[in-house]
């Protein structure tokens, strides 16, 4: 008797094979561009940079990763079957050296420079990770593993703060400072990562190592056979010039540019808006002056990165919790409208919070707000591939991506902006839950297309997707109907 095909476990195998290699590449990614954020007292010391030119630095890293993110995301998918590993193991190859150099840097022109190249350089690692799963996996199983993806967001944080806090105090070791330290070794460990990357990721359904020759062959059928039910149920969602004519993409693409411009907002301003809570600083007021050694300021900032992994704690929680209750519910629009919502309100308190209960309070409902940023990450960056299809699918996450990081061009030189001119960082939060309010209402009000009527053959549930064909639970072969 032929041995059963259980499909549950046959993509448990599959998200525990390429999760964890794409998760680690994201994780230098995040950690890599996120190091500006943790030598940020550093770095603004050494060049004189005022709130505007330190937002100005995050900007230029979007702009970069803006303009190459669609054409990346597009190229991946146009290359044969099978290269995606060693595609994704350059970049990250690329963006590694990138990183390393940037320990070089001697001028304000230099650093804003090396800003642009290392966006350029990640700008492919979110969506071509996405088009590489999506070969593997249907869009509702997608929906739970790109949560657990995005995930890292917050993760790299947690455990990043730490390292970077153990880096920063290396400060003087050989002549370097501590930024410095920070640089090179993650730098290095990222470029040591893309080639392992390049070896060890699965390369197609057919040849995942960690599949029996029956559950490649049933992965491979159910994968050609929703493709194929889609070609037919909706052709013009799966051409490229189809999905950028499509309305649905230009209206995600839009919500999903206010959150980012929230997130990205604090990404890249948390130690300094702890530094002015500490400080009394955050309402406008004088802040504390305190003078520092450039060993002291070294032990400071690696105090603040510490804290502020707090934040990304419970927004990695957040983020895998609420992808979870997406998948389970089958719903996108509450598990995305709601947190924003909570996100949007908590950000406008932050300062009232601070004025009136104190800095601890006041962090509290930071962390609040962050959190309920985070968590609609999986059931929104999910919501393309329930669309799309095909090539489409790449253009579609492309420019849903692309359009979101958008954000990260407004959203870090609009508080250090809205800082500079009115002096208070209270503001500058007030103005990113209005960013996010609005982005509630749009995914809120999303029309979805109208889904098939009972009894239909859905071609994006997770099971085998041909009309022609019912899959059952454990399967043996297709039973026809």
């Amino acid at each position: 008797m032929e041995p059963e095909v259980n499909p549950a476990r046959v993509i448990r195998k599959v998200m525990w094979t390429l999760l964890p290699w794409l998760w680690v590449a994201a994780f230098w990614t995040y950690m890599d561009r996120s190091n500006l954020t943790f030598a940020a007292f550093q770095i603004r010391a050494l060049f004189n940079l005022s709130n505007t030119t330190y937002g100005l630095a995050g900007t230029l890293f979007f702009v970069g990763y803006c303009a190459a993110q669609l054409p990346t995301n597009v190229g991946m998918r146009l290359l044969p079957p099978g290269n995606n590993p060693n595609f994704l193991g350059a970049i990250v190859v690329i963006w590694g050296t990138i990183a390393a150099c940037t320990a070089a840097q001697n001028t304000v022109a230099q650093f804003l420079a090396l800003r642009v190249l290392l966006g350029i350089a990640e700008a492919g690692i979110f969506g071509c990770s996405w088009i590489h799963m999506s070969q593997f996996l249907s869009a509702t199983e997608l929906t739970f593993a790109m949560g657990v993806f995005f995930s890292v967001t917050a993760i790299s944080q947690v455990i990043g703060a730490p390292l970077a806090a153990a880096f920063l105090v290396m400060d003087g070791i050989h002549g370097l400072r501590g930024w410095q330290w920070l640089y090179i070794i993650t730098g290095i460990l990222t470029v040591a990562y893309g080639v392992a990357l390049k070896f060890g990721l699965a390369k197609l359904p057919s040849t995942i190592w960690s599949l029996t020759v029956k559950e490649r062959a049933w992965l491979v059928k159910r994968q050609e056979a929703e493709e194929a039910a889609r070609n037919i149920a909706d052709p013009d969602n799966g051409t490229i010039l189809g999905c950028l004519a499509n309305w649905r993409i230009w209206w995600l693409s839009c919500a999903w540019l206010l959150e980012e411009t929230v997130r990205y907002g604090i990404v890249f301003w948390t130690p300094l808006l702890l530094d002015a809570m500490l400080n009394g600083g955050f309402n406008g007021k004088a802040p504390k002056k305190i003078v520092r050694t450039v060993h002291q300021q070294a032990t400071y900032s690696a105090k603040l990165a510490c804290i502020s992994a707090i934040l990304y704690v419970f927004a990695a929680l957040g983020t895998i919790l609420v992808s979870w209750s997406s998948k389970r519910f089958q719903d996108r629009r509450f598990h995305i409208s709601i947190p924003l919502l909570i996100s949007g309100i908590a950000f406008m308190c932050v300062g009232d919070a601070i004025k009136h209960q104190g800095a601890v309070v006041g962090f509290v409902v930071l962390v609040i707000a962050g959190a309920s940023d985070w968590s609609c990450f999986g059931p929104a960056f999910s919501w393309p591939a329930e669309l799309f299809h095909g090539r489409a699918r790449a253009v579609a996450v492309g420019l849903f991506n692309t359009l979101g990081t958008c954000g990260g061009i407004i959203g870090p030189y609009l508080v250090g902006r809205v800082s500079d001119d009115t002096g208070s960082y209270k503001n500058a939060m007030i103005v990113l839950g209005a960013f996010q309010l609005a982005s509630a209402v749009l995914f809120f009000t999303f029309p979805e297309p109208k889904r098939s009527a009972p009894g239909t053959p859905q071609t994006s549930p997770g099971d085998a997707a041909d009309p022609k064909v019912t899959y059952n639970p454990v399967y043996k072969a297709p039973a026809e109907v």
